[in-house]
């Protein structure tokens, strides 16, 4: 049995269940609605793990990039990546054309299995034209040239988190989002299972399993605390990882990697990227100290205002205000007891696996403790291979890096998407088609049928979104959305790039309103929570020009 559904228990579902255990995934909201659905979209590669010489991490890296880019060739990308050199210290051109070239080497093997129109190519050195070209508004005092690498790029984290899930429910096992585990069924020192609370409907259940793998993040230490025992596992401190999303401030087809000032109130010298996505531009990650309970999660105005201010200071040209913050997207991950800012990446460099047999002394319960959504099905396999040591089972290979996940399964996609684009399906707009493939892969066919089957449903949710109503009904057929937050937030997206819009909003909850049964206060408390998670995260309209 697995507790939380993020990118960690999803992994670890698939993982499981594909090496032959009975697995029964819970998860207390909706599955990947935290961290998992708001970390920077960055599949890195590990080039930042140079400074510290970690090759280990970079080779294990390079590897897990790879097969995220294969396993969903429609949600994953190369993305290059600028840095500006500068006449002395670890961005000279030379120490950033030595790093590149390592980095080169370091990462063989990063294209194989990857169609060729999506390779990942090597790093090069540019000139310092080259680089205020690709960098418009860059501050040229000090720019020497630049240096670029590759890495991957996630379009949307929530919907590769349900394409692991929904793969593991193909082959059986049972996820059931709004069900908390809050509290253990014991038989003296060993773990039976769960009581499982509806958060819906308020019932409990008593659910049994031999093993109780824990993955929930940041609730860890209140998950483990439901022990009952005050001496157990204490997972590390937690920040607050904000990024915040912006009119477009790169090329499309660029990003770019800069360092910040020093800040006395907030912290020292940080690294930031800045993102292509959608036609704007994602700026992060900044990372606070999170030092209370994980569900009173808030983003302060002041932290805002420091990213705003720190792209001024790399790029005065841009000319970026607080207003032109579209949306904020944050989420908590591990930290040491330093503070963040003053070396970012010493974000709690390691995974941990606990076998709480051995360090409380509760057989038949693990806990895990994830970094990197990249590395996510990595970790999956290393702790499935223990929980099978554990229950005396012989260790059966993986086999999650390499079989298909829902969706997947495309050799090449750029040809699939032209031939999907070029075929009629009664009518559909060819840019629908398009939208289409981008969100779900191979499984696009399970909406152009609902389409066949109701030609209405091909129309959008409202006049000029990008979304079909078809959509809405297949993430409450197909994908287990049972609230209006998981469509607009996780399944379509529809509120991650700028405020919707009201009429959007109640549009989709008519629409799920009519296949769930909801009744009219049921429909409002809907709606009003939706606006609340909208406002919470500084969802508001799209400047102009973004449209």
């Amino acid at each position: 049995m697995i507790v939380g559904g993020g990118i960690y228990g999803a992994c670890a579902a698939w993982e499981a269940v594909t090496r032959g255990l009975s697995v029964a995934l819970l998860e207390k909201r909706d599955f990947g609605w935290s961290t998992s659905a708001n970390m920077h979209r960055i599949l890195h590669g590990g080039f930042r793990y140079l400074r510290n010489a970690d090759f280990k991490r970079i080779r294990e890296s390079v590897r897990e990039r790879n097969t995220m880019m294969r396993l969903a060739p429609h949600l994953t990308e190369p993305l290059p990546f600028l840095v500006p050199t500068e006449p002395s210290g670890i961005q000279h051109k030379e120490v950033m054309r030595i790093a590149t070239t390592a980095y080169d080497v370091l990462s063989y093997g990063r294209n194989q299995g990857i169609e060729h129109s999506r390779h990942i190519p090597g790093g090069r050195i540019v000139s310092r034209g080259e680089c205020l070209r690709l960098a418009p508004g860059l501050n040229p005092e000090g720019v020497t040239g630049g240096a670029i690498w590759y890495d991957g790029f996630l379009s949307d984290p929530a919907r590769l988190c349900l394409e692991f899930i929904h793969s593991a429910v193909d082959r059986g096992v049972v996820a059931i989002n709004y069900l908390k585990a809050s509290a253990f069924l014991r038989e003296g020192s060993r773990v039976t299972g769960v009581v499982a609370e509806d958060m819906l409907t308020g019932g409990r259940y008593d659910v049994k399993g031999k093993v109780v793998l824990n993955c929930t993040g940041p609730w860890s230490e209140q998950t483990v605390k439901c022990l009952g025992q005050d001496d157990c596992y204490r997972p590390p401190r937690y920040v607050r990882s904000v990024d915040v999303v912006t009119r477009p401030l790169t090329l499309e087809n660029h990003g770019l990697a800069l360092m910040g000032p020093q800040d006395g109130a907030l912290g020292n010298t940080i690294r930031y990227f800045i993102a292509p996505w959608r036609g704007l531009s994602i700026i992060g990650s900044v990372d606070y100290m999170h030092d209370v309970d994980p569900d009173n999660f808030a983003i302060q105005p002041r932290e805002i205002e420091y990213i705003v201010d720190v792209v001024n200071s790399a790029m005065p040209g841009a000319k970026l205000t607080y207003d032109d913050v579209i949306a904020v997207q944050a989420g908590l991950i591990p930290h040491d007891d330093s503070n963040p800012m003053d070396d970012p990446y010493n974000a709690a460099r390691h995974y941990s696996i606990i076998d709480h047999s051995g360090r409380d002394g509760i057989e038949g319960m693990f806990s895990v403790v994830g970094i990197k959504y990249t590395t996510a099905r990595d970790i999956a396999e290393k702790t499935v291979d223990r929980i099978q040591t554990s229950l005396k089972h012989r260790r059966t290979p993986s086999v999650t890096s390499t079989t298909p996940l829902h969706g997947g399964g495309i050799d090449d996609f750029n040809e699939y998407l032209a031939r999907a684009t070029a075929s009629r399906h009664d009518g559909v707009d060819k840019n629908l088609t398009k939208s289409l493939v981008h969100n779900y892969g191979s499984a696009y066919i399970e909406v152009m049928e609902l389409i066949r089957e109701q030609p209405e449903w091909g129309e959008p949710v409202a006049e000029g979104s990008t979304v079909c109503r078809a959509q809405v009904v297949h993430a409450v057929r197909h994908e287990m959305a049972v609230k209006l937050c998981d469509v607009v937030l996780r399944r379509t997206g529809l509120g991650v790039e700028g405020y919707p819009g009201r009429d959007v909003i109640e549009a989709v909850a008519r629409l799920m309103a009519e296949y769930l049964e909801w009744d009219k206060p049921r429909l409002e408390a809907e709606i009003d929570e939706v606006e609340f998670e909208l406002n919470r995260f500084w969802v508001r309209p799209k400047s102009k020009g973004t449209q």
